[in-house]
Order: structure tokens, then sequence, then C-alpha cells
């Protein structure tokens, strides 16, 4: 709470309120749209995948549904006055290798875990005092009288 306080009032002081730019009269709808389906349909099909198969029809199917889609995101934000997403800055050569380096991570990130699944146990690196004793043999049970 006294962090956000500081914030505030740091930002009353220092940030000058600028006038809203008049070029700006809208915002890309269907760029919005295209990009939500693309980023939906990947994702859609990355979780699906080990349930459905790599190579299962619907897999695949969501996958090229991915790319048609994404597809036309790219279309139309080449085409429009006001894009979402100006391609124009993927020719920084910084910026493209820095986004692929990040896409490629991710996957890698999405590849070791794909044959886990939330059923297996989570193995814990504490040892168990319950099943073993200090030396290493099973615990004696003392039985009550």
């Amino acid at each position: 709470m006294p962090v956000g306080i500081v914030a505030v009032v740091m930002g009353l002081l220092f940030l000058k309120d600028t006038e809203r730019d008049q070029n700006s009269k809208s915002f890309d709808v269907p760029g919005i749209v295209l990009l939500s389906g693309t980023l939906f349909l990947l994702l859609w099909a990355l979780i699906k995948a080990p349930d459905y198969g790599w190579g299962d029809t619907k897999t695949l199917g969501f996958l090229g549904a991915t790319l048609v889609v994404g597809l036309l995101f790219v279309l139309r934000e080449s085409r429009t006055k006001e894009p979402l997403l100006p391609l124009r800055l993927f020719r920084s050569l910084p910026l493209s290798a820095g986004t692929v380096l990040m896409l490629m991570l991710s996957f890698d990130g999405c590849r070791r875990t794909a044959g886990q699944r939330a059923h297996q146990p989570v193995r814990s690196a504490a040892p168990d005092r319950r099943r073993h004793a200090p030396d290493g043999r099973s615990p004696v049970r003392s039985r009550r009288p």
C-alpha cells in the first residue's frame, strides 16, 4: 500500500498532462478480432495436442486454422491506415530476432512439459520422514497395547 501511495504522489508531481492525439481517431477492431482468433487457435491446438495427438486431424486443423487467421491478420495490418500492430516494426533486426528467440524459448518450454499431466504426482525434494528413518531403513511402527 505505501508503494502505491508513493507512486501516485510521484505521478502527480512529475507526469505532465498531454493532449489527445487528433490523428488517431479509432483502433483496429478487425485486427483485434483476427489477432485474438489467431492466439486462441494456437493456444487451443497446443493445449489439446497432447490429448488428441500431434498428428491427429483435430490438432492439424487447429494449427492450419491458426495459419489462415494469422495470415488474414497480417494482410489486414499491412493494408489498414491505423494498424493494431505496425508491421514496419519488424524491419528492425534486433526486434525481429528477439521475437523469434522468445517464441522458440516458449515453444521449447511447451515441448518439455507436453508429456506431463495434471494427474501425475508432484515430487518434493524434501525427504519424506514418514517412509524412511534417517539411516534409510523403513521406520518401525509401534503398536499400542
